[in-house]
């Protein structure tokens, strides 16, 4: 049995009403909540509305409100919400804290072993620009998900990021080792 129009806006307005309000991951939740009850009316032969509250009530400890230190102890967001935004900021972290650490063993691998000093000054401008482009970068996002009128978790994700620039820490992390190898 396919579900009417009215019976989804049903299963989003109590998605809502439960705190699922980023648009990515009501949509998905909305995509499966649907698809149980479809299979609960066609397997038990019950109506729509006994269906919804059985399956509801199967999605009760996900729909839970919880707060993490992940994010944030003011934020509180259904069970739910809240492993899915942890899971996207660890991968988040993860990709950055690898991508910041071989930039930097490249980088310091290069200083000590070229004695070009224009080659030296050359990469050094070129990570100051990759600096800038960055900022740029975070400024125009952040404008956008400030414009925007979705509210997805990607753009929780970035607010609670506080500007984690990949290139800004390399090109600090390194010139930091630049004083260390200077002395």
């Amino acid at each position: 049995m396919k579900l009417t129009t009215e019976q989804i806006a049903k299963i989003e307005e109590t998605l809502v009403l439960n705190g699922v309000v980023y648009e990515d991951i009501k949509l998905e939740l909305i995509d499966h909540i649907a698809y149980e009850i479809e299979n609960n009316i066609g397997e038990n032969n019950i109506l729509f509305e006994a269906a919804f509250y059985q399956t509801f009530e199967n999605w009760k400890q996900q729909l839970s409100p919880r707060s993490s230190l992940w994010i944030g102890t003011n934020d509180v967001a259904p069970q739910i919400v809240i492993d899915k935004i942890i899971l996207s900021s660890k991968k988040l972290f993860i990709r950055a804290l690898f991508f910041v650490l071989i930039t930097t063993i490249v980088l310091t691998a290069l200083v000590r072993n070229f004695n070009n000093e224009l080659a030296l000054e050359n990469i050094r401008n070129l990570l100051r620009v990759v600096f800038i482009l960055e900022l740029l970068f975070v400024v125009v996002c952040k404008f956008l998900i400030w414009k925007s009128k979705s509210v997805t978790s990607y753009g929780l994700i970035y607010k609670k990021t506080k500007y984690f620039f990949f290139g800004s820490i390399t090109y600090l992390f390194w010139n930091w080792l630049n004083t260390i190898n200077t002395y």
